[in-house]
């Protein structure tokens, strides 16, 4: 009995040793600063320097307490606004890659840096919760700023799992782009958990410690960021994009959000062969720009012929 007793502590600790460090590492990570993730998307061939050379500083006074730092670039004309969200650790270098879709269309494009990322303020990174909450106050500032302007949100990776949890808010947009978000952060997890060869039956008492600990010191709820749950709260048009070969978060969180969509609103996915996980656009920038622009044009057309905003 007390040889048991002894293991089962041994279990309890270790599963809350593994809990802590894996919430912690996403909650608090280490984030690249801005100069590394200039020059992360240079070196990769993402953009060239003069592709931001359009922009300006815009910066937000959180609901929060805290700045949300980033750039605004405007055409001449402007017939729409597309607010864009980067991913976990990177900054709003992270989305110059996908502008050509948006200058294309004589969008707006406004691209900041998530709380506790970049230049911006934030104790800490939340999955998206406290981030959704921001961008709720973004899209207000943009709709008065922009006013009868159509106004769409692209995310990758968290910033896609941001721009679903926003759905849950009330405040409509006309379209939702988001590549290789999560369905659940519990879900992620417990895939980082089995990638590691954890046993199944420690995966439970390691996602409790790391939950706790979480609402412990970071002021959200685990339970709280579910992008699938929230993207039954809007009817607002989505495209989901994944890589098929995402090992980081499998195309399956993209297809259960799609699953639970399609039968009731507009929704898409686009699978992406041989893509690894926020490396869709690489595998064929003309092909993804294609399918984005077409999702965007029949999303706003839908719209214009529906009374009420989304469709």
């Amino acid at each position: 009995m007390a040889l048991l007793a002894a293991l089962l502590a041994l279990l309890t600790a270790s599963a809350a040793v593994i809990g802590i460090y894996i919430a912690r590492r996403f909650v608090f990570p280490r984030c690249r600063d801005m100069d590394t993730t200039w020059q992360m998307g240079l070196e990769a061939g993402e953009y060239r320097r003069q592709d931001i050379e359009d922009t300006r500083k815009w910066e937000l006074q959180s609901a929060f307490g805290y700045t949300l730092r980033g750039v605004l670039a405007q055409p001449p004309e402007p017939k729409g606004v597309a607010v864009l969200c980067h991913g976990h650790r990177h900054s709003w270098h992270g989305t110059i890659k996908y502008w050509r879709i948006f200058r294309d269309m004589d969008y707006v494009i406004c691209a900041y840096n998530h709380r506790y990322h970049g230049d911006s303020g934030g104790r800490n990174c939340s999955a998206g919760w406290f981030e959704a909450r921001d961008l709720l106050h973004v899209v207000g500032t943009m709709r008065s700023q922009y006013p009868g302007l159509p106004i769409g949100l692209m995310g990758e990776s968290m910033g896609g799992a941001t721009v679903m949890q926003f759905m849950e808010l009330g405040e409509p947009v006309d379209f939702i782009i988001a590549d290789c978000p999560y369905s659940t952060m519990a879900g992620a997890y417990r895939h980082q958990l089995t990638k590691r060869r954890i046993p199944r039956l420690l995966q439970g008492p390691i996602i409790t410690a790391a939950q706790w600990y979480i609402q412990l010191t970071a002021g959200f709820s685990l339970r709280d960021v579910s992008p699938a749950r929230c993207a039954m709260k809007q009817d607002t048009p989505v495209l989901l994009i994944h890589g098929d070969g995402d090992t980081y978060i499998p195309k399956e969180h993209s297809r259960e959000i799609y699953d639970l969509r399609r039968d009731t609103y507009p929704t898409r996915l686009l699978i992406v062969e041989d893509a690894r996980h926020a490396d869709a656009w690489r595998k064929g920038p003309g092909h993804y720009e294609h399918q984005v622009t077409s999702f965007i044009r029949e999303a706003i057309e839908a719209q214009r012929e529906s009374s009420t905003p989304g469709y």
